[in-house]
């Protein structure tokens, strides 16, 4: 692609512009239980770039076609005047962990159990020009995309915020692309965007408190001393944004449902390696005592090995029977055995016979 030049701030239009972000929903339900564990959330902060909250205009040099309306590349909108992003983050923050019960909120005078930190890196609109004719004509710069970005930097830290021990450190983004000449569609894409971005990290969050035994989605019942009907195998993606799982019929050895769904954590797995799930069929993680148990139940019909996962098992399929002799075919009883075939006999080696002994001369004085 040729180099964008960038041109003086562009005044956008009022779709264009970013409005306050209100309360979302994550789009995730109940992950589990009742959450067992108490989450703190800092009070976000506002990273982004000045260009980001300005707007700017970008055009490509030597691309001029249709007058001074053709001019093709990328706007940037420009932020309402206003808008606390940062509070509003925050809001919506505390409504996507609620709606998909992550954690609880610490009661009055307790001291949480984990503190989440967030810094908005990127919250943003922009629209794709075309060439070939000024806003609003069929062909022109209304013609184009609407892409809605947001970025967040957290970090879940055990304790309060001043405890420094940062347990998950990580970065979410979420994207939408939507037609420009959709009402409102930049207001929109920006919020699709977020909220695919707080989406992910309820999802991320969820998964990293079941890893620590604190998440909603912890089995706490007995460990299985047979195997289960069936049992979950799952590998990571080429690009660690997909979880592909596996159920598993335990008797007949065959999958009986293939389901792909977003990574959790990118942290899971190496990719495309099948692994023991440590989730049950129930969607619940299981604890080390239990994860080992369903190990040894599986291990006498199933290949597994413990390579280079401390938390783990590889799989590697059903084991091979060993191979067993046919069987002897039966004659009844009363069935004389048939006697054996007449013919030649065998040549028999001839008995050998020793070489005489040897006399020694006798001495003569």
């Amino acid at each position: 692609m040729a180099p964008l030049a960038l041109g003086p701030a562009a005044c956008a239009a009022p779709s264009w512009r970013l409005g306050p972000i209100g309360p979302m929903a994550a789009g995730l339900g109940p992950l589990g239980p009742a959450p067992r564990a108490s989450l703190a959330i800092a009070a976000p902060v506002d990273a982004r770039p000045a260009v980001e909250r300005r707007g700017r205009r970008a055009t490509r040099e030597g691309r001029r076609e249709g007058g001074p309306g053709g001019a093709e590349g990328h706007e940037l909108a420009a932020e309402g005047p206003g808008t606390d992003a940062a509070r509003a983050l925050g809001a919506a923050l505390r409504t996507a962990l609620s709606d998909a019960r992550v954690a609880r909120a610490p009661r009055p005078g307790e001291a949480p159990d984990y503190t989440l930190s967030v810094r908005l890196e990127h919250l943003y609109v922009t629209r794709y020009l075309r060439p070939g004719g000024a806003r609003g004509r069929p062909g022109g710069a209304d013609a184009g995309l609407v892409y809605g970005n947001a970025g967040l930097r957290v970090a879940l830290v055990e304790g309060g915020a001043a405890s420094g021990r940062a347990i998950v450190r990580e970065y979410v983004g979420g994207a939408c692309v939507l037609r420009a000449g959709e009402p409102s569609a930049g207001e929109r894409a920006r919020r699709v965007a977020l909220e695919r971005a707080l989406a992910k990290l309820a999802r991320s969050l969820g998964g990293a408190l079941d890893r620590l035994g604190r998440g909603p989605s912890v089995y706490r019942g007995p460990a299985r001393s047979s195997p289960p009907p069936v049992f979950l195998v799952e590998r990571v993606s080429r690009t660690r944004e997909l979880l592909e799982t596996l159920y598993v019929d335990t008797a007949a050895a065959s999958v009986l449902r293939h389901e792909v769904t977003l990574l959790p954590d990118p942290s899971y797995g190496r990719p495309g390696e099948w692994l023991l799930a440590r989730r049950s069929v129930e969607g619940l993680w299981l604890p080390d005592a239990a994860y080992q148990a369903l190990a040894r139940t599986l291990d006498p019909s199933y290949d597994l090995r413990a390579l280079d996962d401390a938390e783990r098992y590889h799989f590697f399929g059903p084991r091979e029977a060993p191979a067993r002799p046919p069987p002897a075919e039966a004659r009844p009883a009363s069935e004389p055995s048939p006697p054996p075939a007449a013919g030649p006999a065998p040549p028999q080696k001839a008995p050998g016979r020793r070489p005489p002994k040897r006399r020694r001369p006798a001495r003569t004085n």
